[in-house]
C-alpha cells in the first residue's frame, strides 16, 4: 500500500509541475544496498521520516495556497506511513509532539549517498552538498539526556575542508528535533580525529538530525561544516 500511495503522489507532483509550466527532472537511479528485510524496514523508516521532514521544510517556500494545500495533503499521508513503519519496528509511532522540518540542502545531502546515476540531460539542482557526517557505531541505543555521540573523523574532515578550523576553533553539534535546535559544544577525541559530545540533549527524541556548525547560534549554509547525520533517540 505504501508503495502504491508513493507512486500516486509522485505522479501527482509531476503532473502538477508540468501544469505549472515547470519541467521536472528525469528519475534518478538509486542504490540502497539492502541485505535483508530488517535492514530494508529500518532504512524505509528513516527515508519516510526524512520525506516528512523534507515536505515540512519545503512548505515554507510555497507561496501559492492551492499548492501548499496539496503538499500538505501529501505530507500528512507521508507522516502516517512513517508512523506505521516505526510501529512495525517497535519504535514509538509519534515520539515527538512536533515534526522536524529540514532545509533543501540538508535533505539533498542525506539522499545523495543513495544516488547511483542521473540522466545526462537533467538540470543541475540548485542545492549545496554538505560534507558527509559519519557516526561512530554505538554499543547501545541512543538515549536523550544520557548517551554520548562520536562523529568519526569529523575533526580531520573539518580541517581539510575549512583552512580556518584548528583545534582551538569552537564547533557545535546542532540537534534538530521537532521545532527546536540545540547547540552543543564539541570536543576533539581519538587522536585528534573525531568530534564528540558527552550527552545528547534532553529535547532530542525520535528521528533526530544533527549537523556541525561553526556558530553557537546559527545552522545555515555559511556555518554548517558537515551533516546532517540521523540518530534514532529514545527517551531516558
Amino acid at each position: 500500500m505504501i508503495y502504491e500511495e508513493d507512486r500516486t503522489q509522485i505522479t501527482f507532483l509531476v503532473d502538477s509541475l508540468n501544469a505549472a509550466g515547470v519541467t521536472p527532472i528525469q528519475p534518478l537511479t538509486y542504490a540502497f544496498g539492502v541485505p535483508d528485510v530488517k535492514f530494508f524496514l529500518t532504512l524505509l523508516s528513516v527515508l519516510e521520516g526524512a520525506g516528512v521532514s523534507a515536505y515540512l521544510g519545503a512548505s515554507a517556500s510555497i507561496v501559492d495556497k492551492a499548492s501548499l494545500t496539496a503538499v500538505g495533503s501529501v505530507f500528512a499521508v507521508q507522516s502516517r506511513h512513517s508512523s506505521y513503519i516505526r510501529g512495525a519496528l517497535g519504535q514509538g509511532p509519534f515520539p515527538n509532539a512536533f515534526e522536524t522540518p529540514i532545509a533543501f540542502n540538508e535533505i539533498y545531502t542525506l539522499i545523495s549517498v543513495f544516488i547511483a546515476d542521473s540522466p545526462a540531460n537533467n538540470t543541475k539542482l540548485p542545492f549545496q552538498l554538505y560534507p558527509y557526517l559519519e557516526l561512530e557505531c554505538a554499543q547501545y541505543y541512543y538515549e536523550a539526556d544520557r548517551s554520548p555521540v562520536t562523529f568519526q573523523g569529523a575533526f580531520t574532515t573539518a580541517m581539510q575542508n575549512n583552512p580556518n578550523i584548528t583545534a582551538s576553533t569552537p564547533v557545535y553539534a546542532v540537534f534538530l528535533s521537532g521545532l527546536q535546535r540545540t547547540f552543543v559544544p564539541l570536543r576533539i577525541t581519538h587522536g585528534n580525529e573525531d568530534y564528540k559530545i558527552d550527552t545528547i540533549p534532553a529535547m532530542a527524541l525520535g528521528q533526530v538530525y544533527v549537523v556541525l556548525s561553526k556558530s553557537a547560534t546559527l545552522a545555515d549554509d555559511e556555518n554548517i561544516i558537515a551533516g546532517p547525520a540521523i540518530l534514532q533517540v529514545y527517551p531516558k
